[in-house]
């Protein structure tokens, strides 16, 4: 009971903080509904015209779903395999009491901590070679081997928790 008292004065403070931290979001939202002209008014206004126009714009005309689902497709696909592979290998380190897997542990933090491009330019002429440059399989392909080791690592952890 007087840890709910000794809070309360903390409550208006946190009140007005949330309202400065979150009004930008809500402002830039409102603004995302009004036409150029009314956005950027002086005086402020709050309640003006109200239009589709940019977001129909935007996801019809200039085709972004299509980048919403190229976005989706790679998502699914690197997280999938991703956390099969990484389950798979770190619920193995984590049971495996042998110096080999401390040393594979090492090894694949020291490739996570390898600037990307250095991978990228590495795959491209064998990528282009084989002909599969610039489609789904290969980036889902290039991005599970970027966080492949950090997603290892991280699950290693977890099941290291587990009894």
């Amino acid at each position: 009971s007087s840890g709910i008292n000794a809070e309360w004065p903390l409550r208006p403070g946190l009140f007005v903080w949330l309202f400065f931290a979150i009004f930008p979001f809500i402002w830039m939202f409102i603004i995302s509904f009004r036409e150029p002209i009314d956005a950027f008014s002086e005086p402020l206004q709050f309640f003006t015209s109200f239009t589709f126009e940019h977001y129909y714009k935007t996801w019809v005309e200039d085709s972004f779903w299509i980048k919403g689902l190229n976005t989706l497709i790679i998502t699914i696909g690197t997280v999938t395999i991703s956390m099969t592979v990484a389950c798979l290998a770190g619920y193995a380190l984590s049971r495996y009491k042998g110096s080999v897997g401390f040393c594979l542990l090492i090894a694949a933090l020291v490739f996570r901590a390898m600037p990307h491009v250095v991978l990228l330019t590495s795959y491209q002429p064998a990528f282009l070679g084989l002909g599969i440059w610039n489609r789904y399989e290969t980036l889902i392909m290039v991005l599970v081997a970027i966080n492949q080791p950090f997603t290892i690592w991280m699950l290693r952890a977890f099941f290291m928790g587990i009894p």
